[in-house]
């Protein structure tokens, strides 16, 4: 019998294996090991959750067994769990039969994003002509397109309008996440720059192609929401329940930036009780030590910087009225 508590996603990172070498990765530091369907159907015995989103890694360079006997447990127990794959969807591009059953069963979301960073493990890069005759040939074979995750550096921001362009053209959605330290990754992008691209995307009508600014757009407009880590989710550890492929629970400061020392302020500080975006920068633990550790000047751009944006996404949305 499951126990009366919120239902969470869980996101498992099931295998540290992959078949590209991003140099952005956050997961290249994972320990070699592969979690079996046992470990992740006990998973769901425990906690019921709303959805499992299995991770890596690459998952598809694993067992497709693995997934077959998790979506048939959830079958045979008549569950609604939610069971997705974040993949890059190289292995299913390469021996598409071996893959189709699973791909068929799973909600799939892959990822892109424009510059050099995104490689296959020769080296290569993985860009637009490549990815778009995936997502082409994944339609046109299992019959449904993968929405995408693109992450957001120093290096590729320019290029934040373009992602939803070419989300649009590929008539699917796109999630915008900004780079985070670890693994392979030294430097985070600035939370308050991603708003701005959020903004941006906002005021230029791209927002339903790029989940995040729908997000922000249905908060503004006080329509009915969905919780991204975007914005923050409030009782977070336990609605979100992460697990590495050694199958050890973790929280996020342990996932992308261990050396992050969680404050005790309750507010990053005192002038946050009166901006309108106070939930924004005080509701993630990461981001509000991140934004306390900063000096005065450092504090006033950010601070500068998400203002104008909100301020920016309201005129819009007052001009559509």
């Amino acid at each position: 019998m499951y126990k009366k508590m919120i239902r969470p996603t869980i996101i498992v990172q099931i295998t540290n294996k992959c078949n590209f070498g991003c140099k952005f990765c956050s997961a290249s530091n994972l320990k070699p090991n592969t979690l079996t369907s046992e470990f992740v159907i006990g998973l769901i015995k425990r906690y019921n959750p709303i959805e499992i989103n299995i991770e890596g890694g690459d998952p598809l360079t694993i067992s497709p067994l693995i997934f077959t006997k998790i979506s048939d447990y959830v079958d045979q127990h008549n569950l609604d769990t939610e069971l997705s794959i974040t993949s890059n969807l190289w292995s299913w591009y390469k021996n598409q039969t071996k893959w189709y059953d699973v791909v068929k069963r799973y909600n799939i979301c892959t990822s892109f994003q424009y510059g050099n960073k995104r490689v296959l493990l020769d080296g290569t890069v993985f860009g637009e002509s490549m990815f778009v005759k995936i997502m082409s040939t994944f339609k046109d074979v299992v019959n449904k397109t993968p929405s995408f995750i693109g992450v957001v550096d120093h290096d590729n921001c320019c290029t934040a309008l373009d992602h939803c362009l070419l989300a649009k053209k590929l008539e699917t959605t796109c999630s915008l996440q900004r780079a985070r330290v670890g693994g392979r990754n030294n430097k985070a992008f600035p939370y308050s720059d991603m708003l701005k691209i959020y903004s941006n995307i906002i005021t230029n009508g791209l927002y339903q192609y790029e989940i995040n600014s729908r997000q922000l757009y249905r908060l503004i407009t006080n329509t009915p929401k969905e919780q991204y880590c975007s914005f923050g989710v409030k009782d977070c550890q336990k609605r979100i329940l992460r697990f590495d492929n050694m199958g050890q629970q973790k929280t996020c400061v342990e996932m992308f930036n261990p050396s992050t020392v969680i404050t005790s302020r309750a507010l990053v500080c005192p002038q946050c009780a009166m901006c309108d975006c106070v939930d924004f920068c005080n509701t993630c633990p990461i981001t509000k030590s991140n934004l306390s550790i900063l000096n005065h000047n450092a504090l006033s751009e950010h601070c500068s910087t998400m203002q104008t944006s909100m301020d920016n996404v309201r005129k819009y949305v007052s001009s559509l009225q």
